[in-house]
């Protein structure tokens, strides 16, 4: 692992936020230069989770980095605007948001479920970044890293892992978080020789 990265994994939908990338774009700026060429979808009547709707937006826009903005019936006073790098279906990367991170990562985590929904989507840049492309093997391994440790954890009985926070210390090493749903746990555990540490979800975010 060679960056500070937190991993969240919701129904399959894999979400990455890396540290050195976070806020690396404005939110205004972008705004400032696109005022056309926005897709819209409205989802009325239906019961949709962020799951869905990330899964939407990847059709509009994929292997790319695109500008989002949320519209929910039940949070209607407080849109979410986003900017994503879309490497997937099933893969995100998020760069910026509109309010602080941890309360859009607290909102997705907790899965609410909205009655009408309204995505629009402008792409930024066509194509993913050198920066995306050199998180690759990082990307891969927390992936992998999940798989392996999700059914172990379960068998504990300590809540379902959602998530894996990775951040290297001043002496090289790395400071390993499984986020898990269960509240109030701090476990030490070891998988092939890591050592890492069993935390509840809030506080990886």
């Amino acid at each position: 692992m060679n960056h500070d990265v937190l991993y969240l994994n919701l129904g399959g939908i894999e979400f990455y936020v890396f540290k050195d990338l976070l806020n690396s774009i404005s939110i205004e700026h972008i705004l400032e230069k696109k005022t056309s060429d926005w897709k819209y979808v409205i989802l009325k009547r239906r019961i949709i989770s962020f799951a869905n709707i990330f899964r939407i937006i990847s059709e509009y826009c994929i292997k790319s980095r695109c500008y989002t903005r949320l519209y929910f019936y039940e949070l209607r006073y407080e849109p979410i605007d986003v900017i994503i790098d879309v490497l997937d279906k099933k893969t995100f990367i998020i760069v910026s948001t509109n309010i602080p991170l941890s309360k859009v990562l607290k909102r997705i985590v907790s899965n609410p479920r909205f009655s009408e929904s309204i995505i629009f989507i402008t792409p930024i840049e066509k194509g993913l970044g050198k920066e995306i492309y050199d998180r690759m093997d990082d990307i891969k391994t927390l992936s992998k890293l999940y798989r392996e440790l999700f059914p172990i954890l379960f068998t504990k009985r300590l809540g379902k892992l959602v998530g894996i926070h990775v951040r290297k210390t001043s002496e090289g090493k790395h400071d390993i978080k499984l986020c898990v749903t269960k509240e109030d746990v701090s476990v030490e555990f070891q998988h092939k020789g890591l050592k890492m540490k069993i935390v509840g979800i809030n506080r990886c975010i």
